[in-house]
């Protein structure tokens, strides 16, 4: 405390003393320290490994174990600190101690926190690690390695990459409460491949095959692993051949996510990564190696260019090739034929939503088991789900693509697939598509406008049901004609934008219990008109052999 105080009456005296007549502005201030970090050798840092309980990276340590931990500091030079003084401390020291050098010794089974700040008072320059202390070490009995090589030599069949660039190893260590679970990396050839110690990652320096080796940590005879892979020759890709490229104007729903262009390259054996992709908007749609995935509505260009070259190239390729992606606003085509579509989840009761598949017909279709709302009722409504939806100052894009957007113009019907309970032995349901939060895009203002059910109050709002043959039923909403229970239309020629969006099932009796009263939905679309509506509806009908009326 008298050392603290010390420092008090020197901070307080300083502006005093470099304050003078001639140079009255002439203050001295203190230089504080503004970051502390913990380092450790190579041997040491392989030691470390994220806790599978707290997600925290921790040291294990055997009881009688001493390591010295180190430190760098910001600013670099400790001397020019105005209290350079560092202090290191331990949480538990039963299972623990560090001292003032930042030695650390094991002294009893349990964990600890070991931390390194200032003397300063309310310093923000601190720096910890967890340290687990064990009695009586497990040792490693064997080591799995994977790698994540994106290709494979298709001569060796080995995984593989190109010179100069990169791959990484994993281990996996067994027993799972081995006391090392990390591993040290070693190459057999760095002439060829270089691998870092630590974390594993490989970098490719001259053709052929090398083993890479991980060997455990423990002390006396640890166990090891290797692991073959080849190095590529860099060949320039000279062209390129988009294989399925969109058809003219061809249109995407938001909802499919991503978009993966086939392509072939001349030569056929060549380094896909000198391959250059780019979206003509980024904000629409990203690319990465030809899978464009979806931001938000609109229309972008992809091009992939290939280096620059001699000679006449086969006939289909080109130095560069490009496609252009639709993603109309409204539109949509949720058939959960894809894991990679926007999840709907239950959000009431305890329900349950799951994507299930037709054993006979191969249909996918989302099953919801309803939880309880009273005594006499089933409940199960979906959402679509927005993960961590942004939007910027100016009410523009990025948002997650889970976000519902409604276009009243140009894609208004709605058309459900789904079943309706009083059509399979129920005597009562509440059907609805409830909406919240809903905004005008790009209108400079995110003041809520739409909020309740489509139709008006209420529930079972739709403008037309079909029964269909198979058991399901066809419910069509019709945004040029229905209002929101609060807020009214739609406006023509605008995009709504709605974080929060559900299709609303309550009010389900009487079923005894809530797999009875389960019900599918097997689509979510959307159409320009009825005419396009009914067109759909024909081609389906007559490729399924389902029925409706």
């Amino acid at each position: 405390m008298n050392k603290f105080l010390k420092y008090i009456s020197i901070a307080a005296c300083l502006p005093v003393v470099a304050c003078t007549e001639e140079n009255p502005e002439e203050l001295t201030s203190a230089i504080v320290m503004e970051q502390i970090t913990i380092v450790m050798d190579d041997e040491t840092e392989a030691k470390l490994y994220t806790d599978s309980q707290t997600g925290v990276q921790t040291l294990p340590m055997i009881i009688g174990e001493s390591i010295g931990l180190g430190y760098m500091t910001v600013p670099e030079d400790i001397s020019t600190v105005t209290f350079p003084a560092l202090v290191w401390s331990s949480s538990n020291e039963d299972a623990v101690t560090v001292n003032e050098d930042g030695v650390m010794t094991a002294v009893g089974a349990g964990s600890a926190v070991v931390t390194v700040t200032t003397e300063a008072i309310n310093t923000v320059a601190t720096a910890s690690i967890n340290v687990s202390v064990v009695e009586n070490p497990v040792a490693a009995t064997s080591i799995t390695i994977t790698d994540n090589a994106t290709m494979t030599n298709p001569d060796t069949g080995l995984p593989s990459c190109y010179i100069g660039e990169t791959l990484t190893l994993t281990a996996s260590i067994e027993p799972e409460d081995a006391t090392y679970k990390s591993v040290l990396w070693s190459s057999g050839d760095e002439s060829i491949a270089t691998v870092d110690r630590v974390t594993g990652v490989v970098t490719g320096v001259s053709v052929g095959t090398v083993t890479m080796t991980a060997t455990a940590l423990d002390s006396g005879s640890p166990v090891s692993a290797t692991h073959q892979i080849y190095i590529d020759e860099i060949i320039n890709p000279l062209g390129i051949r988009i294989d399925n490229a969109p058809e003219q104007d061809a249109v995407f729903s938001l909802s499919q996510v991503s978009f993966t262009a086939g392509f072939s390259t001349y030569p056929e054996e060549c380094t896909l990564s000198l391959i250059e992709w780019t979206s003509s908007d980024e904000t629409v749609a990203t690319v990465e190696n030809g899978t464009v995935t979806f931001r938000t509505y609109g229309t972008v260009t992809v091009t992939a260019t290939c280096m620059e070259g001699e000679g006449t190239l086969p006939e289909g390729y080109a130095r560069e090739a490009s496609f252009t992606i639709v993603i109309p606003a409204g539109y949509y085509n949720d058939d959960f034929s894809s894991e990679s579509m926007p999840w709907w989840e239950s959000d009431t009761n305890g329900a349950v939503c799951e994507r299930r598949q037709d054993a006979g017909t191969g249909e996918w279709y989302l099953h919801v088991t309803p939880g309880v709302q009273n005594t006499s009722n089933w409940r199960g409504d979906i959402q679509r789900v927005p993960d961590d939806m942004t939007v910027s100052a100016a009410n523009s894009v990025p948002y997650d693509n889970n976000v519902t957007f409604l276009d009243r113009t140009n894609y208004p019907i709605i058309c459900l697939r789904m079943d309706d309970m009083n059509d399979h032995g129920g005597s009562n349901r509440s059907i609805f598509i409830d909406v919240n939060n809903g905004f005008v895009d790009g209108s400079g203002s995110f003041d809520r406008l739409w909020w309740g059910r489509l139709g008006g109050s209420g529930a079972n709002r739709w403008t037309q049901k079909y029964l269909c043959s198979d058991g399901s039923a066809l419910l069509i909403y019709d945004l040029s004609t229905q209002s929101f229970q609060n807020g009214g239309q739609i406006p023509e020629n605008s995009v709504a934008v709605f974080p929060n969006f559900k299709i609303g099932y309550a009010d389900i009796r009487t079923f005894a219990s809530a797999e009875d009263a389960a019900y599918r939905l097997f689509w979510f679309k959307s159409f320009q008109n009825e005419d396009e509506l009914n067109s759909y509806l024909g081609e389906w009908s007559a490729e399924t052999g389902i029925t409706y009326e």
